[in-house]
């Protein structure tokens, strides 16, 4: 790819000074604009550019935060603008340069509408496809990020852009030609970054926070892509309501209101509190405009949620970009800190993933030769089922024999990114190596490796020599070195020095329904036989839950559903095809008998949509399997 490299100077405020500069008063088109650093106006340049510009963004709250600072734009979105506002927007004479703010997903509805209007936005229209690196990144669970990639190419004047483009993405757009523009500042812009590895996780977290509190730390942002962990440290601090927030999809707001957990969608100085909680839908594109510069822990734990993995290339960069105040210290953020368990795994190079896909192609090419040949419909129908059920399927634009195969670039990149995300984690040197070639942090490394242990601050042994000691106290104090950080194999080790066999089992069983339900239910139980029982009824409700998650059931749901992927369904139908499928399992409920399957349960498989008022809201627009699912048979994709 055709590279171009243009100097951003300590002078230059915004991108369009750096630009100007050089004779681009507009962002250049057929571009990939990696703008290096975030915060530089790029956005902001396009809305004030002397055009009309549909610029698309890949979350909601991206949006909402331009709306409220550029309010002469149309935001088009899942419960946005109207079918109605955007018509009278696109028609109206008095807006000289349209300006659209779209998700992926809501694209479709400009599309149709402009043409219904006889709007050609090809030729009229720029269109920007900001932070373009979250096409391969979330590809794998979220298809309709890609949805406007077709009609994306198809206008005259286009870029990408973000402060971290996949690189992976640039070798196919070369084949359209699309050079790489590239911003360099000529200053020291560089980050410093603690990074912290660990065998004993919950103690280094909980030390690196009360560590930054006794400093007095007015702020602390904790970016943590697990709601379960995010759980787990509220509950470990024992922080109260008034002092934390959790930040995170709309979908999990009442989970957590229901087991009374503060919850906010908006990031702002009134809803920032002490200690605040991301997920990963704030990691890039939303600007936090707060008044004090904040201490940034960066959390991966892989042992509890494998999808916490931050990669250095471009969520650490990011993350860090969210924070766009300049304090009167001259700060943007006060510390950051990244820490991390790793975890050895089998991964895939670039060259294993090439091999492994020419292989794959190779079989989808013999099937398509014996289609050819055959001369029985009922052959050709078990060819082509074959080939829908062949690994290279998921990753082709060909639905069946009738055209040359095509590859879905967007899923091979999500290959490559999760590969390469996963490979990072595998080593200490790995990580390292990772964030200095990613050429943004000032890094030092702390590796907290605990290889022996020590029982002396165990509340434990008198609690459980003591005769007299209550259950409930026993069980109190088991889960208060849960919350401590004891980790259960070394309570355990303890326990089988001084306590009696039952005591040991009894101890046992609190640990493990601990990590089934949590330390909240556990600890309102009274005696060691509510533990048991609840124990085995929550092992029973799991083991059923687990069959129907299962990845045989989710690989017949995939089969099913995946032809009518983005068509309208009436939900009875859907509801009737998983109970066949159930049925084929055996799946059952606690009591042993059948499961029947509800609508609610459409819900627990797929992501959907009913958005569009003119569908009938008796059905369901399926967009794809839910991300958590498909990583079961992801796995048996790449091994």
């Amino acid at each position: 790819m055709i590279t171009e490299t243009i100097t951003f100077t300590k002078e230059d405020k915004y991108l369009s000074d750096a630009l100007n500069r050089v004779g681009h008063q507009l962002l250049p088109s057929d571009r990939v604009i990696n703008k290096t650093l975030t915060g530089i106006g790029a956005t902001y340049m396009e809305i004030k550019a002397k055009r009309n510009s549909i610029i698309i963004e890949p979350n909601v709250p991206v949006i909402i935060g331009k709306l409220e600072t550029h309010p002469e734009c149309l935001g088009v979105y899942k419960g946005g603008s109207t079918d109605i506002a955007l018509k009278k927007y696109l028609q109206n004479p008095d807006i000289k340069y349209k300006k659209l703010l779209t998700t992926p997903e809501s694209f479709y509805r400009i599309r149709d509408l402009a043409t219904e209007l006889c709007i050609d936005i090809y030729t009229g229209y720029f269109c920007l496809f900001d932070e373009c690196e979250k096409i391969g990144q979330d590809y794998e669970f979220r298809e309709s990020i890609a949805f406007p990639i077709a009609d994306f190419f198809k206008f005259n004047t286009k870029a990408f852009i973000s402060a971290t483009p996949l690189k992976t993405l640039n070798r196919e757009l070369t084949k359209l030609n699309f050079h790489e523009l590239i911003i360099k500042p000529d200053f020291n812009y560089k980050i410093d970054l603690e990074l912290i590895t660990t065998n004993v996780f919950k103690s280094t977290v909980k030390e690196k926070i009360q560590s930054l509190l006794d400093n007095n730390s007015t702020c602390i942002c904790i970016f943590f892509n697990s709601i379960r962990g995010i759980k787990l440290i509220i509950e470990q601090f024992n922080i109260s309501a008034d002092k934390y927030t959790i930040f995170c999809s709309d979908s999990r707001h009442n989970e957590l209101r229901t087991e009374d957990f503060h919850v906010e969608d908006k990031v702002d100085n009134s809803t920032v509190k002490h200690i605040n909680f991301f997920t990963s839908r704030y990691y890039s594109a939303v600007d936090f405009n707060l008044s004090v510069a904040p201490d940034i822990i960066l959390i991966t734990n892989i042992q509890i949620a494998t999808h916490s993995r931050i990669d250095p290339f471009s969520e650490a960069i990011q993350i860090q970009g969210r924070f766009r105040n300049i304090q009167p210290d001259g700060k943007r953020i006060n510390s950051m800190c990244h820490i991390t368990d790793l975890v050895i795994t089998k991964y895939l190079t670039p060259d294993d993933i090439n091999i492994t896909f020419k292989q794959w192609l190779l079989t989808a090419q013999n099937l398509k030769q014996r289609h050819m040949n055959t001369q029985s419909a009922l052959e050709e129908t078990a060819i082509l089922t074959e080939y829908q059920n062949c690994m290279i399927f998921p990753y082709l634009i060909t639905p069946n024999f009738q055209t040359d195969f095509e590859m879905n670039i967007f899923g091979v990149l999500n290959v490559l990114y999760k590969e390469r995300v996963k490979s990072v984690y595998c080593s200490t040197n790995n990580l390292i190596q990772a964030y200095n070639d990613s050429n943004y942090f000032n890094l030092t490394h702390t590796d907290k490796f605990d290889s022996t242990f020590t029982f002396n601050d165990i509340d434990l042994p008198h609690r459980f020599t003591n005769k007299k000691t209550a259950q409930k106290e026993q069980i109190s104090s088991i889960l208060k070195q849960l919350k401590l950080g004891v980790s259960a194999d070394q309570i355990l080790v303890l326990l089988k020095e001084i306590a009696t066999a039952d005591q040991y089992v009894n101890a046992s069983c609190v640990i493990e329904l601990q990590k089934l339900v949590g330390t909240n239910k556990v600890s309102n139980l009274k005696t060691f036989k509510a533990v048991s029982k609840l124990l085995q009824t929550t092992i029973l409700a799991n083991q059923y839950a687990e069959a129907r998650m299962s990845k045989e059931v989710i690989e017949d749901i995939v089969r099913e559903f995946s032809p009518d992927f983005k068509t309208p369904i009436q939900k009875k139908d859907i509801q009737n095809r998983l109970q066949i499928i159930f049925d084929k399992h055996k799946l059952l409920k606690t009591n042993n008998k059948p499961f029947k399957v509800s609508q609610d349960t459409i819900i627990q498989y797929f992501d959907n949509y009913t958005e569009d008022k003119r569908t009938d809201k008796n059905t369901y627009t399926l967009i794809s399997i839910k991300p958590e699912l498909f990583e079961k048979i992801s796995s048996s994709i790449i091994i």
